[in-house]
């Protein structure tokens, strides 16, 4: 019996394959020294927070991966530091809601991606003082965009 389990738990140990879940980073730089971009990785994919800079070394962007495909929350911004976009991604698409600035800070535009789809079905834009100018939407299903248009996201 002793024998048996002994050759049951070798073909246990060195039937499976062993999976590199270590972590990683990845930092690249420009020619003048300063970071270009900051990826993390799990299996040789990348995982994580991921960080680009321009050549000033300001922050362009940040997004979330998750097993190689953008999945989460996303900022893009202005070289003075400030908000440009940010948005929501699931599986490598957009969906949810999503804002876009001014230069000077002022919304610019909500949109809405509905979740299997990768179109605009909404969107409300404001001119620079932040006052809403035009308002637009797709209602696929009937009461699915005053539903959107009901949420706190949009007051």
């Amino acid at each position: 019996m002793k024998k048996c389990t002994s050759i049951i738990m070798l073909v246990i140990l060195f039937g499976c394959k062993s999976h590199n879940n270590n972590p990683t980073q990845e930092v690249t730089f420009f020619s003048n020294g300063k970071v270009s971009a900051i990826n993390n990785y799990v299996n040789d994919s990348m995982d994580g927070q991921q960080l680009e800079f321009d050549s000033s070394g300001y922050l362009k962007n940040q997004a979330h991966y998750k097993k190689g495909v953008i999945d989460g929350e996303a900022f893009y911004y202005y070289p003075n530091g400030l908000i440009k976009q940010n948005r929501t991604w699931r599986n490598n698409k957009e969906c949810g809601f999503g804002d876009d600035y001014w230069p000077f800070r002022p919304l610019e535009l909500k949109v809405y991606y509905w979740f299997n789809n990768d179109t605009v079905q909404y969107y409300q834009y404001y001119n620079t003082r932040g006052f809403e100018v035009k308002k637009w939407g797709i209602n696929p299903n009937p009461g699915d965009l005053k539903k959107v248009y009901d949420s706190s996201f949009m007051k």
